[in-house]
């Protein structure tokens, strides 16, 4: 099978979907009706700063607003986690979304696979902390 970014669940039948995070049940009402009101307003470009989530954010968990990092989409966080970082070793426990593995291989990082086991959830066991050593 071909690793590929995003979910596609058309090519291969029946497999267990860890490239994207999908809410199972769909959009929440909330979420709904907030992309409704915001129709109007989609001419304008989004707050590169996101200004009011990063205060909503503040405010309902008591962190700093400085505390908040935001991206578009996971992607672009792990890229730019591991351009920061150039970790030169790491661990990837299988299967995993595979940006993980696209993004340290960009930096040239050693990575070591933990093959997880659907019989067992894909819960890591304790021999992952072996690898961490």
């Amino acid at each position: 099978m071909e690793m590929v970014h995003g979910g596609d669940i058309y090519t291969y039948e029946g497999v267990i979907d860890f490239s994207v995070n999908v809410n199972p049940f769909g959009p929440s009402k909330a979420v709904v009706e907030a992309a409704k009101s915001a129709i109007d307003e989609m001419e304008h470009y989004p707050d590169i700063q996101c200004r009011r989530l990063r205060k909503a954010l503040a405010e309902e968990t008591g962190l700093r607003e400085d505390s908040f990092i935001f991206g578009n989409g996971a992607a672009e966080l792990i890229f730019s986690l591991v351009q920061a970082e150039h970790p030169k070793k790491a661990v990837i426990a299988v299967p995993a979304f595979v940006e993980y593995e696209r993004a340290l291989e960009s930096v040239g990082c050693q990575i070591q696979y933990y093959q997880r086991k659907e019989e067992n959830g894909f819960a890591l066991e304790d021999d992952f902390l072996d690898l961490l050593k």
